[in-house]
């Protein structure tokens, strides 16, 4: 039986592996669209900026990293969003912040090897 976490992150997983997609490509596209969307308005705001909120680092920060790499799921390629990339790559400077990045790419990776899509 899935706990409730998990059971979200597979649905969510399902939806932008592509599993589902002749259900819901329209779906997919717009979020897909509205994601890229956003990512370009930080993009903008990053280009004045090392952080979001100014030259120190905040918990504002962390969330928009989280958010913003969200588009690993779907293997995006982040390469129009320069000001977003050297704002990732900053981020992953940080310790603490990189260890539990790379241990979230590993659980991903477990859960594309466990569906059959690695």
């Amino acid at each position: 039986m899935r706990h409730g976490l998990e059971t979200f992150i597979m649905e969510h997983y399902y939806v932008l592996a592509g599993l589902k997609k002749q259900k819901c490509q329209e779906s997919i596209d717009t979020g897909i669209m509205n994601f890229r969307k956003a990512l370009k308005t930080v993009d903008e705001h990053l280009a004045t900026r090392k952080f979001m909120v100014g030259e120190e680092f905040t918990f504002a920060d962390i969330q928009i990293f989280n958010e913003g790499t969200s588009g690993d799921f779907i293997k995006m390629d982040y390469s129009e969003f320069k000001n977003f990339q050297r704002f990732r790559e900053e981020m992953l400077k940080l310790p603490d912040l990189k260890e539990q990045f790379d241990n979230c790419n590993k659980e991903l990776v477990g859960i594309q090897a466990a569906l059959g899509l690695v």
